[in-house]
């Protein structure tokens, strides 16, 4: 008997670990393709580190409009901006928080070069996110962080505006 529930621990053990989501680095040209590619979904993308209060706050948020809205040609997508060097920390806390859009750790340290193309607008504030509907015409930004109900309103704003 205690070999059979070694057995099935350590079965556990593993199952989880390979479902655990694997963070990777992306450079901008990486995720400006992402955004050009988006075509007829509307992609969230949500800028945030392991170390915001308001960031980690809102994630469940995002997840939540993530599932509720997928049917819809909705998508989240998460952009860590930690460090490189914290890529284990950012892969633990999507683990332990069980996270399930995708998430990306942006490995660019020249913010000045690279959040314009985000948005003008952007003074590199986090909690941010910019919403893009590349078929629609559809590219929105806010730099503050969300409520559930703030989030869902903007995000049906979005698909009424671009007839979905």
């Amino acid at each position: 008997m205690h070999k059979r529930l070694t057995h099935f621990c350590l079965c556990l053990l593993l199952a989880t670990a390979a479902s655990a989501q694997q963070v990777r680095e992306w450079k901008m040209p990486d995720l400006e393709s992402r955004l050009a590619g988006a075509g007829d979904t509307l992609l969230i993308v949500n800028f945030w580190a392991t170390w915001c209060r308001p960031c980690v706050e809102e994630i469940p948020h995002f997840e939540a409009i993530n599932q509720k809205y997928a049917a819809q040609g909705v998508k989240v997508l998460f952009v860590s901006l930690d460090f490189p060097s914290q890529k284990k920390t950012v892969s633990k806390f999507i683990a332990s928080r069980n996270m399930q859009a995708e998430t990306v750790l942006l490995a660019e340290t020249d913010y000045d070069a690279w959040m314009p193309k985000i948005s003008p607008d952007w003074g590199g504030a986090i909690p941010a996110t910019l919403i893009v509907r590349p078929a629609k015409g559809v590219r929105d930004f806010a730099g503050k962080s969300f409520t559930y109900a703030e989030l869902e309103t903007w995000v049906l704003e979005l698909l009424q505006e671009a007839g979905k």
